[in-house]
């Protein structure tokens, strides 16, 4: 009783800092020398999961016991850099296996809690070069998982996973993961036996993820084309204006160098030469 109360309450704690962090983080592009890629950190996400579990020790008949026990696990994540996600779980397993040999039968059963800091590296990650490709998201994706586990078996111990998974996003907010991960120790007593090398165990999960603060996508409506510009006709002419060259300037009297007079007119000069020959003209008919 003591043992659910004390896992209640750490996860109460867990999801209020995941809550908190989450405010206080604030979601924009980001450039990363290492990936050379753009990416945005976050947001937090929560995952439950559960699976078979495969023991490997003194009690294993071949490579994993026979008989599976079973695994669940819930925690969030947080994505670091590009490819990257770290997060933090609680997991509870139990072991189950049978050995039998000329002179007896063994059977050993056991429930070990952990406390897993994990890494993911995202083999097939999203592409973000502009704030727009957030919305948009690879549906199939493969990563690497990695990290460190605090085992509570009667006593404490530790394991390092490693394993292999794919994830199905059903949108940027809601995903499916499955995967075969193996925990090495460094330790003999799992089942309490001390024989032979250390101990190990392997997990087959299934999880759940879910990110209420990742950005919903939303499908593009198709809509009727926008009604033409009454004003267009009149733009035109106006650019048309704007365009045109303007007329050269024309020369004044204030332009003419000094000593210079402007020249007359040349249609007075006309008349006075035609108004001449008339005159010219008139008196020899007299």
């Amino acid at each position: 009783m003591r043992r659910q109360q004390w896992l209640a309450g750490v996860v109460t704690v867990w999801l209020v800092l995941s809550f908190s962090l989450q405010a206080q983080f604030k979601t924009k592009r980001e450039y990363s020398g290492f990936f050379d890629s753009y990416y945005y950190r976050g947001p937090i996400a929560f995952t439950v999961g559960l699976g078979p579990s495969l023991y490997r020790g003194d009690y294993s008949e071949g490579f994993y016991s026979s008989s599976p026990g079973f695994s669940f696990a819930g925690g969030a994540n947080y994505k670091v850099w590009p490819r990257c996600v770290y997060g933090l779980q609680v997991r509870y397993t139990s072991f189950r296996s049978t050995y039998s040999d000329s002179a007896f039968n063994y059977s050993y059963s056991g429930n070990v809690l952990g406390f897993d800091l994990y890494g993911r590296f995202y083999l097939l990650d999203d592409i973000v070069r502009i704030s727009r490709d957030r919305k948009k998201f690879r549906k199939n994706k493969f990563y690497l998982t990695y990290g460190a586990s605090i085992l509570r078996y009667g006593r404490f111990g530790l394991s390092f996973p490693v394993g292999l998974n794919y994830s199905y996003d059903f949108s940027q907010r809601l995903s499916l993961h499955a995967g075969f991960s193996h925990h090495f120790m460094f330790s003999d007593r799992l089942d309490g036996l001390k024989k032979g090398g250390p101990d190990a165990y392997a997990l087959i999960q299934f999880t759940v993820q879910f990110s209420p603060w990742a950005p919903k996508g939303k499908l593009k409506l198709k809509s009727e084309p926008p009604p033409p510009n009454p004003n267009r006709q009149e733009h035109q002419e106006w650019r048309k204006k704007k365009d045109k060259p303007a007329p050269p300037p024309e020369e004044s009297e204030d332009s003419l160098p000094e000593g210079s007079t402007p020249p007359e007119n040349s249609e007075e000069q006309n008349g006075t030469n035609q108004e001449t020959v008339t005159e010219e003209e008139e008196e020899p008919k007299k």
